[in-house]
């Protein structure tokens, strides 16, 4: 999936990458654009140089235009860039949270599963934009890429009790069939409507669940043989 615009790109990846940690973790070290797993991106995107970090569930992150790292070589979960520096994020059920400001023409994206999401990701994201850009959340947009959702994301009891300092459990927590399920996006987007951004400017529509549609990798339907999809974002 493919969301262009005169500023930007976001390639939203599936399963079709046939990406596997321990084939990019290890990338040999050539220009990332040159490994066979990537070098389509060229034919899809205004590609000049691309970059992920290690992620790590946490909420430390880099300035990719200060500092290109080797791709994978720096543990983080957000990048962000107002240059030729694409970045991007893999996931098998997190949530991928690109950022565009419109008005500072800058990028930003971050790896959102429980634990960061919890921990603020997507806010502290948005901080490190303003800090280096002069982004304000008024001018921002956000797309959400694929992720597991509340139809699949089923938790136990007491995960409710992650959520309690945020004050959402009511808002993002279902019971049904004497389950609890929990709903990943839903979270992000209060989040950061708590933090300013527009409800307006979160688009939903890439926002596919990885468990129920198996054109995606999904950690939760297919545990250790999971692969990853890659989300990236890359300025015009």
């Amino acid at each position: 999936m493919i969301h262009t615009t005169p500023n930007f790109v976001i390639y939203f990846g599936n399963a079709s990458d046939n990406l596997y940690q321990a084939d990019y973790l290890n990338l040999p070290s050539v220009p990332i654009l040159e490994h066979s797993s990537f070098a389509h991106l060229k034919k899809q995107m205004p590609l000049q140089d691309l970059t992920f970090l290690r992620q790590v569930h946490g909420i430390d992150g880099l300035q990719a235009d200060q500092l290109l790292p080797r791709p994978f070589s720096i543990e983080g979960d957000y990048l962000i860039t107002n240059n030729a520096t694409a970045i991007g994020v893999m996931t098998a059920d997190c949530l991928p949270v690109v950022f565009y400001d419109s008005k500072s023409h800058a990028a930003g994206i971050a790896h959102a599963g429980w634990r960061g999401s919890v921990a603020g990701i997507g806010a502290i994201t948005l901080q490190a934009m303003a800090q280096a850009y002069g982004t304000g959340p008024e001018d921002v947009q956000v797309f959400f890429g694929p992720s597991i959702k509340s139809c699949c994301y089923q938790v136990g009891a007491d995960f409710g009790k992650n959520l309690e300092q945020s004050g959402y459990e009511r808002q993002v927590m279902e019971q049904r069939d004497a389950g609890w399920y929990f709903d990943l996006p839903r979270f992000n987007a209060l989040s950061l409507i708590r933090a300013s951004v527009k409800p307006e400017a979160i688009n939903l529509d890439y926002n596919l669940c990885t468990a129920c549609d198996h054109q995606f990798f999904s950690h939760r339907r297919q545990a250790q043989a999971a692969g990853r999809q890659m989300t990236v974002v890359g300025l015009k």
